[in-house]
């Protein structure tokens, strides 16, 4: 038929594989309930499959067991202290040292509350023991150019 024309474009196609971890975390599960990341979103979309599955394994021996909580309050009593109220921020890592219980920890805060009753500045700071690990390595020269080689981690 010569008055049918077709135009077109080829569009890309998107599959979705699914990295399991290898690592147990059946105790885990039965102690604590089983729990997925904080967001649903899907990440990495250019990691390959073997790099994700040791994403999954990283998280999985990162957050297994609970980690140390630490619940830190300081007072404006001074101008250092009032510097460090205004300063903190969730994500910080800051080091604890308290000679008299033996705590040399680095932790991460992940919770922050500010409360001023005249002229007290109260700054409480729920902070989670910082985990040094490389969560994830990759080298992605398959992909061209887009990533370098590198490591993901906390």
């Amino acid at each position: 038929n010569a008055g049918f024309r077709l135009r077109a474009a080829p569009i890309a196609s998107v599959t979705n594989t699914v990295a399991r971890q290898t690592i147990d975390a059946s105790g885990s599960i039965a102690a604590y309930g089983l729990r997925s990341l904080p967001s649903q979103t899907s990440i990495w979309p250019v990691l390959l499959e073997a790099e994700a599955a040791g994403l999954a394994d990283a998280y999985v021996d990162a957050y297994q067991e609970p980690r140390p909580v630490f619940r830190l309050e300081l007072l404006n009593a001074t101008g250092a202290l009032t510097r460090e109220i205004a300063m903190r921020e969730v994500s910080d890592l800051i080091h604890i040292v308290d000679p008299w219980s033996g705590i040399d920890h680095q932790v991460s805060v992940e919770q922050i509350t500010h409360e001023i009753a005249g002229s007290i500045h109260r700054l409480t700071l729920l902070c989670e023991q910082f985990l040094a690990q490389d969560w994830a390595v990759w080298d992605s020269t398959a992909l061209g150019d887009r990533w370098d080689a590198g490591t993901f981690g906390q």
